[in-house]
C-alpha cells in the first residue's frame, strides 16, 4: 500500500531552498538525513535532495519517492504490472529503497521507511 509521495527537489542551494519551503509549508522539516554526499530533507510533500550536481545526476530521472508499507510486496506487484526492478532492495539511512522501471520507460522511487521515521512523519502531517 502506497503511503505517501512525495514531490522530489534538487538543489545545490539547500538554505534558499528549506527558507522558501519551510514558509509555504510552515512548519521545520519532518527529517534530515546525510546520503552519500548529500542531505536529504522532507518537508510537507517535498523530498530534497541536496549536494553536488554530480551527486544529484543519478537520481533526475526518477519519480518519487513513493513511500510504502512493504517493499517486498510493492517489488512483487511490480513485477507482476511488468515493471523491471533496475535497482535491487538497498539499505538507506532511512530504512530500504528500490527503483523501478514501467514498461513505458519512467522510473521511480519506491521507499520502505523505518518504523520510526513514518510515525514521525505520520504524526507531523497529522497535526497540520
Amino acid at each position: 500500500m502506497i503511503l505517501k509521495t512525495y514531490s522530489r527537489i534538487f538543489t545545490d542551494n539547500l538554505d534558499g531552498t528549506l527558507d522558501v519551503l519551510k514558509k509555504m509549508v510552515g512548519r521545520e522539516p519532518d527529517f534530515r538525513v546525510p546520503f552519500q554526499d548529500m542531505e536529504v530533507i522532507t518537508i510537507g510533500d517535498f523530498c530534497i535532495l541536496a549536494g553536488p550536481a554530480d551527486s544529484i545526476k543519478p537520481f533526475l530521472g526518477a519519480v518519487g519517492p513513493v513511500i510504502v508499507d512493504d517493499l517486498a510486496q510493492t517489488q512483487a506487484a511490480l513485477e507482476k504490472a511488468g515493471a523491471e526492478i533496475v535497482a535491487p532492495i538497498t539499505k538507506v539511512p532511512t530504512g530500504w529503497n528500490i527503483f523501478s522501471r514501467n514498461p513505458d520507460g519512467v522510473t521511480i522511487e519506491w521507499v520502505q521507511w523505518r518504523p520510526d521515521i513514518w510515525e514521525r512523519v505520520k504524526n507531523v502531517s497529522n497535526n497540520t
